[in-house]
């Protein structure tokens, strides 16, 4: 005897196209290669516009309530006020039909996204005109910052990410939820 599963088929339906961004944000540094991991099924091909977020607007951009993921038109228009486009792209993906496919969008040879800064990713299928994107927040800093909140205190250590050595005069200020800043202060290097 064979096994009656051996005879078995199981048809299902195919999969909706889908693409989208794999993660809610990332912190690129300026030494290593650049890429931002896209999930996609049944998708070949993605269109993505990159916007930098003015640098006076990152409190209120952060304040406004913005998220990454799923994200619908009204979104897009309130992103205009706090961000501005640098760039579009279209790349082109090779799935396996009906699998999920997990890859990288390589952005290194963007010169617009080389600058220090933080950047805000929307994409969308390549011919999809429904309302429907997908974003992401990264940013590119060679700065790595680690932050303790003590009961009466905080202390924060800044490094590079290339060789984890600590970075003085930089300076930091704390905000409250209003924006307002209660302090600052500029690194040692210590």
């Amino acid at each position: 005897g064979k096994n009656a599963l051996d005879k078995l088929t199981v048809r299902t339906r195919k999969l909706e196209a889908v693409a989208s961004f794999a993660s809610s944000g990332f912190v690129l540094s300026s030494h290593s290669k650049k890429g931002l991991p896209i999930s996609v099924v049944n998708v070949s091909a993605v269109d993505v516009n990159f916007f930098r977020v003015n640098l006076q607007c990152i409190s209120a951009f952060f304040q406004s309530n913005i998220n990454s993921g799923k994200v619908n038109d009204y979104w897009l228009k309130r992103l205009a006020g706090y961000a501005e486009l640098i760039h579009t792209s279209r790349f082109e993906i090779n799935p396996t039909a009906n699998q999920r496919t997990l890859t990288n969008i390589n952005i290194s040879h963007i010169a617009r996204l080389q600058q220090q800064g933080l950047y805000v990713a929307v994409m969308k299928q390549a011919g999809d005109y429904t309302s429907q994107s997908s974003v992401i927040f990264f940013s590119v800093s060679d700065i790595g910052l680690h932050l303790r909140r003590y009961e009466d205190h905080f202390s924060v250590f800044v490094n590079d990410i290339a060789d984890g050595k600590a970075i003085g005069g930089v300076q930091l200020a704390l905000y409250n939820p209003a924006g307002e800043r209660l302090t600052e202060t500029e690194t040692n290097g210590e």
